[in-house]
């Protein structure tokens, strides 16, 4: 890989890493390859990603849903899905640099709001799940650290 690696986050190996992070908020994550196709400057590696909605996932990546009002609908929405099970598929693309001999790109897209809308019957709940998210819907996290940083430091959530 380049040292200046690009990727759907930043630049830079770890980068890469950072494009997965949000997985870390997960129980029982399993990354199954599920194909490969590519060329002699492409590689495209198909997915399918399967893991557990936890406490830490609501409030690392979904902090509206984890610090909302018992009877509240964001309330009601977090109870459906602590301890389910979340199947997603994605794609990561990686381009090879000839003149280099090293991957100069690696571009990860993940289909996180139709397995949400499977999961909740519903495109308007999972809409409202994804406000006020700290993860867009490919999985990358918007703000380093999720929102473990405003509670540690007794700050209000955004």
């Amino acid at each position: 890989m380049t040292p200046d690696v690009a990727t759907s986050v930043g630049y830079g190996p770890e980068s890469v890493m950072k494009s997965w992070r949000f997985l870390q908020w997960f129980d029982d994550v399993t990354v199954e390859l599920e194909g490969l196709e590519g060329s002699d400057k492409v590689l495209t590696a198909t997915t399918k990603t399967t893991a557990t909605f936890t406490a830490e996932t609501l409030r690392n990546s979904f902090p509206r849903l984890y610090s909302s009002h018992k009877g509240s609908r964001s309330a009601i929405l977090a109870d459906k899905l602590l301890g389910q099970r979340f199947v997603f598929h994605g794609k990561t693309v990686f381009n090879w640099d000839h003149t280099r001999g090293r991957v100069s790109s690696v571009q990860i897209q993940n289909d996180l709001l139709s397995p949400m809308v499977f999961m909740l019957r519903s495109l308007e709940d999972a809409i409202q799940v994804y406000q006020g998210a700290l993860m867009d819907l490919n999985g990358h996290v918007k703000r380093e650290g999720g929102c473990s940083q405003y509670i540690n430091r007794g700050h209000r959530l955004p």
